[in-house]
């Protein structure tokens, strides 16, 4: 994440391309939230069926070659297209293999906060790579900085190969001594056809696929709504970024003792959606209340990260990788979606270059964001609760 924050930082020539002409961000996003949707489960099955150790090792280098002809291609659409294709191959890897670790070396007790903690490193690495590229990117060109970020990648994909160690292929089930290992196939099969598992998967991809991180609607809406430069519209989306994995951090060590899941997912949800659109229809608050409310929206927002620890909790650790790549796939193909959905807006709102649009330009936009929570939330309704115990058969 912290390596691939660069391709979003606002200043690379690949954002002021793209994002001063804000429909066309989508070319941007859309090859890499293609690649995880349709790669994603793949890549899953082989971190479930092989271990982690090879899958990590293979994808991060096949990212990091990616990353170099990004490099090479800024002035080449076509090309660039195919590089970020090959970039979101390693977006694949970076949940999946976590969470499939945290399930072998953990006791299902810490999953919870495991798991947190690696959303809260995963997410924040994005933050911090952002200011690492405003410190490197003074000093060295984009395309400079890009490709020796790809070689980075690189050795440590051969690191990860060295040192991570799977003790046989496979899981290792030491911290699941009452687990009768089944066929992984079975098991497998079991985990795509569960209605429950989808239903997690749409609901984390309807709530949360609205929120398009760094680069989505926020700062062409601060900047028109709400006056504010660019500079600091996009300081403000880091800053939620930043509230955002608080937040996921937050609700993890919460989980650990509250153990009503859709509680706290249903409650932090509705908290972050009100706090999300109010905003929009009283623009004329100070800076300060805007800043306090899109904070806690994003605060909030983190909830919705405990589908991935119910969804763990509802199948057998053996096919950990493959639930959260489920997870995975909802968000990219939501996030995809409301991309598309966006720019249509826009088009049809007729304010494609200049960005100046009001409360009543943005119908579409204020309609989709109540009405996709309220759809993931019903479908929650029809998951099973876990109450923090994690199925073993």
């Amino acid at each position: 994440m912290l390596v691939e924050s660069s391709i979003w930082y606002e200043h690379s020539p690949l954002i002021k391309n793209h994002l001063t002409k804000h429909p066309h961000y989508v070319l941007i996003v859309s090859p890499y939230l293609i690649s995880m949707f349709l790669l994603q489960i793949p890549v899953a099955f082989l971190i479930d069926e092989y271990g982690p150790r090879r899958i990590i090792s293979i994808v991060m280098l096949i990212s990091a070659i990616g990353m170099i002809l990004l490099g090479l291609s800024i002035h080449m659409p076509g090309i660039s297209w195919m590089a970020l294709f090959i970039i979101g191959i390693g977006g694949t890897v970076t949940f999946t293999s976590s969470f499939k670790m945290i399930a072998n070396w953990f006791a299902p007790k810490s999953f919870s906060i495991m798991a947190g903690w690696t959303l809260f490193i995963a997410f924040i690495g994005s933050a911090i790579g952002q200011k690492i590229d405003f410190f490197i990117l003074s000093h060295f060109s984009w395309k400079t900085t890009i490709i020796n970020y790809g070689l980075i990648a690189a050795v440590y994909a051969l690191f990860v190969f060295l040192i991570l160690r799977d003790e046989a292929p496979g899981v290792n089930y030491d911290m699941h001594p009452k687990i009768k290992e089944s066929s992984f196939k079975k098991a497998l099969k079991k985990s795509l056809l569960s209605r429950g598992n989808w239903f997690m998967a749409i609901s984390i991809g309807l709530i949360h696929g609205h929120r398009i991180p760094l680069i989505g609607l926020n700062v062409p809406i601060f900047t028109s709504l709400y006056g504010f430069s660019s500079k600091i519209a996009n300081h403000i989306n880091l800053y939620e970024l930043c509230f955002f994995v608080i937040g996921i951090l937050f609700f993890s060590f919460l989980a650990r003792w509250i153990k009503r899941r859709k509680i706290l997912i249903s409650i932090g949800t509705i908290l972050a959606a009100i706090f999300y659109l109010i905003p929009f229809y009283f623009p004329e608050f100070k800076t300060t209340t805007l800043f306090i409310f899109f904070s806690l929206s994003a605060f909030f927002a983190g909830s919705i990260f405990l589908i991935f620890i119910m969804i763990h909790e509802s199948n057998i650790p053996q096919v950990t990788a493959t639930t959260t790549g489920m997870l995975v796939l909802a968000i990219a193909f939501f996030h995809l979606m409301m991309s598309w959905i966006s720019r249509i807006f826009l088009k049809t709102a007729g304010i494609s270059q200049s960005f100046r649009f009001t409360i009543g330009d943005s119908w579409l936009y204020l309609t989709i964001v109540p009405v996709s929570v309220i759809l993931g939330l019903v479908l929650l309704l029809f998951t099973q609760e876990t109450h923090g115990k994690q199925k073993m058969k």
